[in-house]
């Protein structure tokens, strides 16, 4: 028994070395595995490595402006001059639509093109002759010519 026991110890020490490589091996993949869980645990909670330490949020911090941004923005709302109001179109004072009442009533006018032409105002022209073939001075007598003319204003 004795020599199983030398055997044993013999063994178990050549077992024990053996057993102690793997043991190494094996922590020191353990250490690397531990230390990437380390670093993984630092990076995403900083309240196990300070105690003191109290998550901002951030909502809080942009609407807390510091003193001297509030004291730009108030001078700057003082110097800000109004603009002044609006002109507004007034479309019955332009030369187009003047040109155009004035067409249309029958008084003189200029034109609103380039060429800028003077046209006479409207008057009443001559009857029709008898060879007219729509026969207008039988159907329309002088004096209602003179009473078209006044409604329209010619």
């Amino acid at each position: 028994m004795h020599e199983n026991v030398d055997e044993k110890s013999g063994g178990s020490s050549t077992k024990a070395v053996s057993d102690e490589n793997e043991e190494s091996d094996s922590s020191e993949g353990s250490t690397t595995s531990s230390s990437s869980g380390n670093s993984h645990e630092e990076d995403s909670d900083d309240s196990l490595l300070d105690p003191n330490y109290t998550p901002v949020d951030v909502n809080s911090r942009n609407n807390q402006l510091p003193d001297e941004l509030l004291e730009l923005a108030d001078s700057d709302e003082s110097t800000v001059e109004k603009n002044g109001k609006k002109r507004v179109a007034k479309p019955e004072d332009w030369h187009k639509n003047k040109a155009k009442r004035a067409r249309n009533s029958g008084t003189s006018y200029i034109t609103s093109s380039a060429s800028r032409k003077k046209f006479p105002e409207r008057k009443m022209m001559p009857p029709c002759t008898q060879k007219c073939r729509l026969k207008c001075s039988t159907k329309i007598s002088e004096d209602n010519r003179n009473k078209i003319s006044a409604i329209i204003g010619v």
